[in-house]
C-alpha cells in the first residue's frame, strides 16, 4: 500500500561454507518493483501442496516436486535421491538450518523446566548428542552444483528455528522464468508496523561520530568556551511525560554517557599506538582517536571489527583473535595486548641469534687452536 510498484519482495540467506554472525543471522533483501520480473512461473508458490516424501507430483511444470523440510526423514541425503530422478524442479520448504542448529537446540533444552541444565559443559554435551537432520545450504549448494542443478535460497518464514526454502532447477534449463520466483514470499507484518524497525541505517554511526564534533564547533562560535558543554549525550528521542512535556526524570545519567572527543581526551603516545589510532581514524571515519576511547562507543561494531583486526594482522603480521578487540576494548589495552604479542614473537629470534652466535665463536675458537697447532 505504501509503494504501489513494489510488486515482491524476496529475502535470501547468504551463501557461503563459514558458520559466524554473516552466515547464520544476516540475510539479503530484494525489491522488485512493476516492470522488473521476467517470466512468469507456471507453479505455485512452494507450501500450497502437503509433503510428498519420496512421491514425484505431476503440476503445471512436468516432474515437479515439492518437499517438507519439517519432515523427520528429509536430510540432504534425501533431496539427493530426489535429484537422482532428475526432477524438472525441486521446491523445499522449511528446511532445518545447521548454522543456528546449536543455538536453536540451545534455547529449547534451557527453556525445558523440568529438565535443568547444570553447567555449560552439560549443555554442549546434550547438544552434541543430539540427533539432527539440519542442512548446511553450503553443502546444498556443493550438491546442487555436482548435480547439475541451479540453486536459490530463501527465507520466507524462518520462524524461531531459522529454518529456509530452497528451489532447484536443472542448470540446462536455465533462461526460463527466475528462480527465485517460485520461492515463498515473507508473510506480511499484521498491524502497521514502522518501516524503521525491519531496516538497517549504515549511516547513522557515521553521522553520530560527527554529530557531536560539528555541534561543539558550532557552538564554539555562538557562545563562550565557558558555556560550551563539555558532554553530549545522544538519543533517539527524548522522553515525555503524561502532559508531553520533556520527562527530566526518565533521561539518561550524563556521567554515564561516553564522550571520545571531550576534555579527557589522551593522545597516543608510541609508535603502536600511533599505527593503532590510525587504523581506528580509518576504519571508524575519525578525526581524532584518543588513547582510552572505547572502539565500540566510538561507533565500532563486529564488521568494522573485522576490518581492523584484518589490518592489524597485515600491518603487524601476527595473528590476533578477534575477540581481543571485544575485551580489551580502548585503544591502550589493545595496544598493551599487541606489545606483548610482539614481545613475545621477538624471544624465539633472539634466542635463535644467540644460538647462532655462540656456535660462531666455538667455530672461531676451534680455527684459532688448529692454526696454533699447525
Amino acid at each position: 500500500e505504501r509503494l504501489p510498484a513494489l510488486e515482491r519482495v524476496e529475502i535470501h540467506p547468504k551463501f557461503g561454507k563459514a558458520h559466524n554472525e554473516l552466515t547464520a543471522y544476516r540475510y539479503q533483501a530484494v525489491l522488485r518493483f512493476a516492470g522488473s520480473e521476467e517470466a512468469t512461473p507456471t507453479v505455485p508458490p512452494a507450501g500450497t501442496v502437503e509433503s510428498t516424501m519420496e512421491n514425484t507430483m505431476e503440476n503445471t511444470m512436468e516432474n515437479t516436486v515439492e518437499i517438507d523440510g519439517r519432515d523427520e526423514a528429509v536430510d540432504l541425503a534425501f533431496i539427493g535421491r530426489q535429484l537422482a530422478r532428475n526432477p524438472d524442479l525441486v521446491i523445499a520448504t522449511d528446511l532445518a538450518n545447521v548454522r543456528v542448529a546449536s543455538g536453536v537446540g540451545a534455547v529449547a533444552l534451557l527453556s525445558r523446566s523440568d529438565d535443568e541444565v547444570a553447567t555449560v559443559d552439560d549443555l554442549r554435551g546434550r547438544l552434541l548428542a543430539s540427533p539432527s537432520t539440519a542442512i548446511d545450504p553450503a553443502d546444498l549448494a556443493a550438491l546442487a552444483a555436482e548435480r547439475g542443478y541451479e540453486l536459490e535460497l530463501g527465507w520466507a518464514a524462518p520462524g524461531a528455528d531459522g529454518r529456509f526454502d530452497a528451489v532447484l532447477r536443472p542448470a540446462s534449463r536455465a533462461g526460463g522464468p527466475r528462480l527465485a520466483s517460485w520461492l515463498r514470499e515473507p508473510r506480511p507484518a499484521t498491524g502497521n508496523p514502522e518501516l524503521a524497525r525491519y531496516c538497517s541505517r549504515p549511516l547513522q554511526g557515521r553521522f553520530l561520530r560527527g554529530a557531536v564534533p560539528a555541534l561543539r564547533a558550532y557552538l564554539g562560535t555562538e557562545l563562550p568556551d565557558y558555556m560550551v558543554p563539555s558532554l553530549f549525550v545522544l538519543m533517539e528521542e527524548l522522553p515525555l511525560n503524561e502532559v508531553g512535556k520533556i520527562d527530566r526524570r526518565a533521561l539518561p545519567d550524563p556521567q554515564g554517557s561516553y564522550d571520545p572527543q571531550g576534555a579527557d581526551y589522551v593522545a597516543p603516545r608510541s609508535e603502536i599506538e600511533v599505527q593503532l589510532a590510525t587504523i581506528w581514524r580509518e576504519v571508524l571515519g575519525l578525526d581524532k582517536v584518543g588513547l582510552h576511547d572505547d572502539f565500540f562507543a566510538l561507533g565500532g561494531h563486529s564488521l568494522l571489527a573485522t576490518r581492523v583486526v584484518s589490518r592489524l594482522r597485515g600491518q603487524f603480521e601476527v595473528e590476533l583473535p578477534l575477540r581481543v578487540l571485544f575485551e580489551a576494548r580502548d585503544l591502550a589495552g589493545l595496544a598493551s595486548y599487541l606489545e606483548a604479542l610482539l614481545w613475545a614473537r621477538e624471544i624465539p629470534a633472539a634466542a635463535e641469534a644467540d644460538a647462532a652466535a655462540a656456535v660462531g665463536e666455538t667455530t672461531s675458537e676451534s680455527e684459532a687452536v688448529e692454526e696454533w697447532e699447525i
